[in-house]
């Protein structure tokens, strides 16, 4: 896992903890979140934060933008971020912390990828399958990729299986070249 994963993973579960001991909505901190990713995005923020002369007075544009829309804890992540030059993050740390609250609250999200469209039957025998390999509210999301040829890439968590064609395809590519 790399250490950005990590990092994100630290301060997703800080905000988690935060929310929880101070008796606050988790739904307001993914606004909060979504709110300051979303200003991160604009072009002009961006370049002000990732500029080497990064100030006080961007931290200060950048609390004023999020409009009174941002309680002192979320003020105090800002800070915290800006002062380990780590605002960049927000946006992967919103989604870090949607999985987080997620994971806590039973569900799992997980991604299947196919070369093709599967059918209804093959859908329900995966739903069954990750249904009872989790014991979890699951939520699959289906993606077409046809450069994995056949097969399926499972992915959730931090997790992956790979059981597509062009992976044994590569591995058995691998062996011939030894």
């Amino acid at each position: 896992m790399s250490s950005t994963k990590d990092e994100l993973q630290l301060y997703a579960k800080a905000i988690y903890n935060c929310a929880i001991s101070n008796h606050q909505s988790l739904d307001h901190w993914k606004t909060m979140l979504q709110l300051m990713a979303n200003i991160l995005n604009n072009e002009i923020i961006k370049n002000l934060i990732s500029k080497a002369y990064f100030s006080q007075h961007v931290i200060s544009l950048f609390i004023d933008l999020c409009c009174n829309k941002v309680n002192q804890y979320g003020i105090n992540l800002i800070k915290i971020l800006a002062e380990n030059k780590r605002l960049m993050l927000l946006e992967k740390l919103y989604k870090e912390f949607i999985n987080l609250c997620e994971l806590y609250q039973g569900v799992v999200n997980i991604t299947v990828i196919s070369a093709h469209k599967l059918n209804e039957e093959y859908i329900s025998k995966i739903n069954i399958m990750l249904k009872k390999r989790f014991f979890k509210k699951i939520n699959v999301t289906y993606v077409i990729d046809e450069s994995i040829i056949g097969g399926l890439i499972i992915k959730f968590c931090d997790t992956v299986i790979n059981a597509s064609i062009h992976s044994r395809l590569e591995k058995l590519l691998n062996i011939l070249q030894y």
